[in-house]
């Protein structure tokens, strides 16, 4: 068997070669047409909410995109073509008449969402302009709200200020075609596999590094995956075949008895889900592929935990510098308005929930170089590891990021500093960065909720738009102890919401304990909230004064904890990762100790 096991990876490549030929062709008619989403079409952003001030996009702008599509052979509206694109406008907005006149330039249907709810309010059509539209046989006007809709779990937004390379991208995220792609996919997973085979914690290291491959999407054997899950699966699977007996271990009771429960939130909820495809992606993406991958993780010696942490500093240092690269060429995403840096995440929230993880192990890490008598060597890696994931964060304006490394940065210096000279010097830094970081935040032009906004409804912001989505999903888990479904938060949210509602369509709760408890039900949160607990009873075990390795991981989990008040932060391909390797990295803890531990016997 040893002498075969190099044929393994090569086997592997040739399955997922011939899983992509033979679903390949079939799954681009499955996917088509594109769902390209507009809100907007204004010279100046109108309405009343703070997305639908800055969701919009030029007359000029969309003219060019619609230039775009058909130069590039995009068939718009039609059925039964590969290279469909349906051009889908999400509220009736009273603006609507701007892009009916590009429309009707370039003679291309559309379809209008017209929520009966907001027909005839300000800032949207009225019930004749609406009826006026009917009459013109390219427009087809479904009157429902659009996050009801099927569509909206697949759509392509566009918005902001994107130019037309990331129009192109949007059209092209929606999956890897042509044999390239699947050579490259397929060989992609023979070099993983052929390094598993001699070197578990350098692929361990490798998948940490392309945590953001999720965005490449495609089919192998009819099931839609991504890069980053077929590195995931590979990793186990030539593991599982080639060194089956590294896969032993006893899992600690607490955490098996957390992994239990939410499997049967899991289970309950794709029963409950209307959306039984959604459903199991979700199975597998937040529960199968995470298992897996922690399993691995957990398998591997103690001092494997400083390599793995590793890989998410160069991972963050990768993205940042991308980013920014990006962003000085002007090629980014936006969201909300032009001061939002998304890149290739799509989102700001998305961006900075990644950098924060590699910034946050960078930030013990001079933190120890400082403990040791600033230690030169690691504090010239770490500085500008620092300053450009700081950069990323404040170009993103994610306050949930930045105010979660805030608040871990000075858990880090409390438990680490004993010198009052150290401890002073560091929070003095802390106290300016907070004071700079408030001064930017309330320049013209930046709005900060008030308690009476929020309460009242009666202003647009982020923090008005969170609280109704959390009282909403308060709401429905009252009504749904069980769960309301995998998937469906969007669907359900969207039955609990009127025209005046501050935020008209979500697909999750912006909170991550109310993800879980909305959409695995209370069984499932309360499987999730024993993984944190016991997660704190293991690294708080060892001094974390003295040990770099227990302050990096609970620090992790820490930013993870804080910034899901806010966010949410698990139901994305590398945050579940992330968080299966953080309780990985919490077992790997018990090997550096000989202490007797409650059910020691079970690891």
């Amino acid at each position: 068997m040893k002498r075969l096991r190099w044929l393994i990876p090569i086997i592997l490549g040739v399955v997922t070669f011939a899983g992509l030929q033979i679903t390949g062709t079939a799954w681009q008619q499955k996917t088509s047409p594109i769902p390209l989403t507009y809100n907007h079409v204004a010279n100046q952003p109108i309405g009343a909410t703070q997305k639908e001030k800055y969701f919009f996009v030029t007359p000029q702008a969309l003219d060019k995109q619609i230039n775009y599509l058909q130069a590039h052979r995009f068939v718009i509206g039609a059925n039964n073509n590969d290279k469909q694109v349906n051009l889908i406008f999400t509220g009736a907005y009273s603006d609507f008449p701007n892009a009916y006149k590009v429309l009707q330039m370039h003679n291309v249907p559309a379809t209008i969402y017209a929520d009966p709810k907001t027909i005839d309010a300000p800032n949207f059509l009225t019930q004749k302009e609406i009826n006026e539209l009917k009459k013109d046989s390219q427009l087809t006007i479904i009157e429902e709200n659009f996050a009801s809709s099927p569509v909206s779990a697949v759509k392509k937004e566009v918005s902001g200020t994107i130019g037309l390379a990331q129009f192109a991208d949007l059209l092209g995220n929606q999956e890897v075609t042509g044999q390239t792609g699947q050579i490259l996919i397929a060989l992609a997973v023979v070099l993983i596999s052929l390094a598993a085979v001699y070197k578990i914690d350098l692929v361990i290291f490798l998948v940490l590094l392309a945590l953001p491959t999720f965005w490449t999407k495609f089919t192998i054997l009819g099931i839609p995956t991504n890069l980053l899950e077929v590195l995931v699966g590979t990793l186990f699977l030539t593991v599982l075949i080639v060194k089956p007996k590294k896969l032993k271990i006893k899992i600690p009771t607490p955490y098996l008895l957390a992994l239990v429960l939410i499997a049967i939130g899991f289970v309950i909820n794709l029963i409950i889900t209307p959306n039984k495809l959604d459903g199991l992606g979700y199975l597998k993406s937040f529960l199968i592929v995470p298992i897996l991958f922690g399993w691995v993780v957990a398998t591997r010696r103690m001092w494997s935990i400083i390599y793995f942490t590793t890989g998410l500093v160069i991972a963050n240092t990768i993205v940042s510098v991308v980013a920014l690269c990006l962003y000085n060429q002007g090629y980014f995403y936006v969201n909300f308005d032009a001061s939002h840096l998304a890149t290739f995440f799509g989102n700001p929230n998305y961006l900075a929930s990644f950098v924060q993880y590699g910034l946050i192990v960078a930030i013990v890490s001079v933190a120890f170089a400082i403990r040791q008598r600033f230690a030169y060597p690691m504090l010239l890696i770490h500085i500008p590891i620092l300053i450009a994931g700081a950069t990323i964060l404040r170009l993103t304006d994610s306050q949930g990021a930045i105010l979660a490394i805030i608040m871990t940065t000075f858990y880090v210096i409390w438990n680490l500093l004993s010198s009052h000279i150290q401890r002073a010097c560091v929070l003095t830094i802390l106290i300016i960065s907070i004071g700079l970081t408030l001064f930017l935040y309330n320049q013209p032009g930046y709005r900060v909720a008030t308690t009476s906004t929020v309460l009242n409804n009666n202003q647009s912001s982020s923090v008005t738009s969170r609280y109704f989505i959390w009282k909403t999903a308060l709401n429905l888990i009252a009504a749904n102890p069980l769960g309301i479904g995998l998937a469906n938060f969007g669907p359900e949210f969207a039955k609990n919401v009127s025209k005046d509602s501050p935020e008209q369509g979500v697909d999750f709760a912006h909170n991550t304990y109310l993800d879980w408890a909305t959409q695995l039900g209370l069984i499932g949160l309360i499987g999730f909230a024993l993984f944190l607990g016991y997660f704190g009873y293991l690294t708080r075990i060892w001094q974390v004064t003295s040990d770099p390795d227990v302050l990096t991981i609970r620090a992790l989990m820490i930013v993870f904890m804080l910034h899901s008040l806010v966010d949410s932060q698990y139901f994305k391909n590398d945050y579940a990762l992330i968080f299966a390797l953080m309780i990985a990295l919490s077992i790997l803890l018990t090997k550096k100790s000989n202490k007797k531990l409650p059910n020691r016997d079970d690891f």
